[in-house]
């Protein structure tokens, strides 16, 4: 299935409005950085209701309608808040702390991204992901494998835990990430002999089986028309770590796709998808130096690196992606963005920014109803051109874009 965001402008001929168009940047290799001055450091962010919401350590809450702009909320907990999403008209997050005495289970919802409410669940674990789809939440962690779901983000139940017929605790699977794509969640986590994972087509009954062959890949997002997991691995003899990216159609055949050189401890830490676009950031640490990375790919299957401003943590919305990492917050440049001029002549001229490499049906309309296709425009350098002379006797005219993949 194809990844679409479409983006309306209308431009009134009549205005005679005039202006040059500026060159854009690739928005995804143009960030905007913020010190939201926590105390604690943040690791997830989500995007749904108008806002950005990014949570972390000691129930960091922060919201932002721009993923510029930070407020702190109160989220009713102390405990850190590991992973957020937004569905079913509200925000879930999901938490627990190994300190934690009484190891609870930490889900705190909210409407807006605003007021939040703690829900309590009534089981001792910790939380480590969480997908919506199929109509319910899907929550997974683990000291022990253990998956919730709840169709109302406030009353959950325990779909599968520990599996006391594996050969021993020490291969016990820690479900570290769930997705949702084409109609199946996928929960992952690490254990000695690989990764495991167990699939759901409705996150009420689950099917374990044997994930791709690496050590550590704990994070999963769908988009584009496959899973994508990310993590890392480290080889023994001679000793060697390597970032690795897996991907899937099925959630049951991978095929890794990318390897990058790291050290013990270091991996990719986030992946997102949005914009056409599938972003994964992480660390590479060697024995002299260290540094965040970056690899971006339309298809999970290419990747190349770019740029990274010192990001753990991906998420996208709006148009745009937004991380995190320590308490700073990064916001991305915004893809599908179109802008118009009319000239003096009656010459419509416009652009659409985007990721470069990726190719935009640019559309037009005088009823918002009916939509004829002008031009396909391959973005370059960050963004793509395009013009009409509409007929003399338009009145108003308005023109959409369209990504293809």
């Amino acid at each position: 299935m194809k990844s679409m965001k479409s983006t309306r402008l209308g431009i009134y001929l009549g205005l005679m409005i005039i202006g040059q168009l500026a060159r854009a940047a690739d928005p995804i290799e143009t960030w905007t950085s913020t010190d939201t001055k926590v105390q604690y450091d943040l690791i997830a962010v989500a995007y749904g209701a108008g806002q950005y919401v990014a949570v972390g350590g000691g129930g960091t809450i922060l919201s932002s309608s721009d993923g510029t702009s930070w407020a702190q909320r109160t989220s009713g907990t102390t405990n850190s808040l590991r992973s957020i999403v937004y569905g079913g008209g509200q925000f879930v997050a999901v938490g627990g702390d190994e300190h934690d005495p009484n190891r609870k289970a930490i889900v705190v919802t909210s409407k807006d991204g605003l007021s939040w409410s703690l829900v309590e669940t009534g089981v001792q674990n910790i939380l480590r992901g969480v997908a919506y789809g199929a109509g319910r939440f899907v929550a997974v962690g683990g000291s022990g494998s253990i998956i919730l779901s709840s169709e109302d983000g406030i009353q959950w139940e325990l779909r599968l835990e520990y599996d006391p017929g594996l050969p021993s605790p020490g291969d016990a699977l820690v479900y570290s990430g769930v997705a949702y794509g084409n109609g199946l969640f996928v929960a992952v986590g690490p254990r000695g002999t690989g990764v495991d994972l167990s699939t759901s087509p409705d996150g009420i009954t689950w099917t374990r089986s044997q994930g791709p062959a690496s050590q550590y890949l704990p994070h999963v997002a769908y988009g584009n028309g496959v899973f994508v997991v990310v993590g890392g691995r480290y080889v023994v003899r001679p000793p060697s770590s390597f970032g690795e990216i897996w991907t899937s159609k099925d959630g049951l055949e991978w095929e890794k796709t990318a390897e990058v050189p790291a050290y013990p401890g270091s991996a990719f830490s986030s992946i997102a998808c949005g914009g056409g676009q599938f972003l994964a950031v992480g660390e590479i640490i060697d024995q002299s130096y260290s540094k965040r990375v970056s690899y971006r790919s339309s298809d999970g299957r290419k990747w190349a690196e770019q740029p990274d401003p010192g990001m753990s943590g991906i998420g996208f919305g709006n148009g745009i992606f937004v991380g995190v990492g320590g308490s700073l917050t990064f916001s991305s440049g915004v893809i599908g963005k179109l802008e118009a001029s009319v000239s003096p002549a009656g010459q419509v001229e416009g652009s659409i920014t985007g990721v470069t490499g990726q190719t935009y049906a640019i559309q037009a309309s005088t009823n918002l109803e009916t939509w004829n296709v002008l031009t396909n425009v391959a973005i370059t350098n960050g963004m793509a051109r395009f013009s009409e002379t509409p007929a003399t006797n338009t009145t108003q005219r308005f023109y959409g874009g369209k990504l293809s993949q």
